[in-house]
């Protein structure tokens, strides 16, 4: 019996047939005989054909997600058999091509130096295969425009381009062999680090450009047939560069624009206690760490060279005010407004310094189903608004595949600021938002509770478990043990459109549940 979605045109995704995709995972099948045929090469000598087939494979490799994504085949199993055709192609072809050309040679030079050679090799091996088992995990939570990291197919790039750069060259000095072996720890390094490069994911193949533009196209193919090691090997070593280099802009441009701001509240500062002092007015001074983490417990503040006054009393009120909007309980006593005002002026974490406004929540404050995502994205800090965009507009039609409309549901997030360039939240900032988002279900008041994405999951459960196994049971969260169902995060639905069923199930889940809470509650089993 197929279980059909209310009447709002949304029609659950039928079951797939067993089977693979031909089309995709031919080119995948292309990336896997590509490095194989690389390490053969490495190992006959012939170091610049399996250079060749490095660049070819990472061609292959480009091709197949993109195939997949175009004509709507993507599959669990393309999504594992890209990973383990990249870790061969991307991680042992380079290291044994590298391992091959040069210890080899660099042995001569004594035991040692051949020794550090086949670690450096390893070395670069074992953090593709960190950088990959790190993408999969965060597949579906992270910001489709960038990589955390250097991709692996760069980073073989790098490493095989200059091997068969010096190749070309007939290099075979101990100096350039020391540079490979280096050129191999470094770009294995760049691979397990957080700089961010861009990924091209989200360019548009139809977007128009002006005609001047095409006349790069045969001019980048005429400068790449001209020279291929050398070319190829600049043009990925330059984008290797660009992650570092970029964090590096970044903080210095930051730093600019926050020291000037600094500088002037200090001034302000310093001459707003000259004139409480030349009043007679207490000057007190904020605490460094809030109330509930003082162990001293006394308070924290510095005289003027007058007694109290009115201006005292004032000024302890404020600072009594400050305390009480820092203490982690005040959250429980706030009504929407005063707590829709608390968010707005919130600075318990750095983020406040860094988000154009918050993210308070939006929809039915009466609502009996409640929707929680992890942050908010670029696009949400904009508008002050949860869930918009086309994740937003995907979230809405789970919503009216429930029979329900947006406006019936209330929706919030873990965290009411955006984390800077869309990284996953930190503990301490989750733990500092938790009071604001514990107050909002408990003024809802919601049936049920759904958990959108994996690191909305996790933190509302407090737990490290895979959402893969958060997925079809019943959780609690809160003093009140609010009812709670784990589902994707729209934006992974996006990306992986053959994960939908999954989410239909989770749909499915929560209506039931919905259903008998409510018969629960109206005859009395639930307050």
């Amino acid at each position: 019996m197929t279980t059909e979605s209310p009447a709002t045109g949304v029609v659950p995704p039928r079951p797939r047939s067993r089977g693979v995709y031909l089309l995709p995972n031919l080119f995948t099948t292309a990336v896997l005989f590509s490095g194989f045929y690389a390490i053969v090469a490495a190992t006959d000598g012939n170091f610049d054909r399996a250079g060749m087939a490095i660049f070819i494979a990472m061609v292959c490799d480009g091709l197949d997600g993109r195939i997949a994504r175009w004509t709507n085949t993507q599959s669990d199993f393309g999504a594992q058999f890209d990973s383990l055709s990249d870790m061969v192609a991307f991680g042992l072809a380079p290291a044994v091509v590298a391992y091959q050309w040069g210890v080899a040679r660099i042995a001569e030079y004594g035991f040692l130096w051949g020794r550090l050679g086949w670690i450096a090799t390893f070395f670069y091996a074992a953090c593709v295969a960190i950088r990959l088992a790190r993408f999969n995990t965060k597949v579906d939570t992270a910001d489709k425009r960038f990589f955390e990291g250097l991709p692996s197919p760069s980073g073989a790039a790098v490493l095989a381009g200059f091997v068969w750069m010096l190749e070309s060259l007939q290099r075979e000095g101990l100096r350039d062999l020391i540079l490979a072996f280096a050129v191999a720890l470094i770009a294995g390094s760049l691979m397990v680090s957080r700089f961010r490069y861009l990924s091209g994911k989200d360019l548009d193949p139809r977007m128009r450009i002006p005609v001047a533009f095409t006349v790069l196209v045969p001019l980048g193919f005429v400068l790449v047939g001209s020279s291929p090691p050398e070319m190829l090997f600049a043009l990925f070593a330059v984008y290797a560069s660009s992650g570092p280099l970029w964090w590096a802009w970044r903080r210095l441009r930051r730093g600019r624009r926050t020291r000037p701001k600094r500088e002037a509240e200090r001034m302000v500062d310093a001459r707003q206690a000259a004139y409480l002092q030349a009043l007679g007015v207490d000057v007190y001074v904020p605490r460094s760490s809030p109330p509930w983490q003082d162990e001293g417990g006394g308070e924290q503040r510095g005289r003027g060279a007058g007694g109290g006054g009115a201006g005292g009393r004032a000024g302890g009120a404020l600072a009594r005010t400050d305390e009480k909007a820092l203490h982690p309980d005040i959250a429980a006593n706030l009504g929407w407004d005063e707590l829709r005002a608390a968010v707005a002026g919130c600075q318990l974490c750095d983020l406040h310094a860094t988000r154009t406004q918050t993210v308070f929540g939006v929809g039915n404050r009466q609502a009996r189903w409640m929707f929680i995502g992890e942050a908010p994205g670029a696009e949400e800090d904009r508008q002050g608004e949860p869930f918009v965009g086309r994740a937003g507009q995907l979230l809405t039609s789970m919503i009216r595949a429930l029979g329900l409309r947006r406006e019936d549901v209330f929706i919030a997030n873990v965290l009411k600021c955006r984390p800077p360039d869309n990284r996953d939240p930190k503990p301490g900032e989750v733990a500092r938002c938790r009071r604001y988002l514990e107050r909002q279900v408990a003024l809802v008041n919601p049936t049920l509770v759904i958990a959108v994405g994996r690191i909305a999951a996790q933190n509302l459960l407090a737990t490290e478990t895979p959402i893969a196994k958060l997925r079809g049971k019943v959780h609690s969260f809160g003093a009140q043990a609010w009812p709670v169902v784990v589902t994707y995060h729209p934006a992974y639905l996006l990306r992986s459109p053959g994960e939908k069923r999954k989410s239909w199930q989770d749909l499915l889940h929560a209506r039931q549940l919905f259903g008998r809470l409510e018969q629960e509650s109206a005859c009395g089993g639930r307050a």
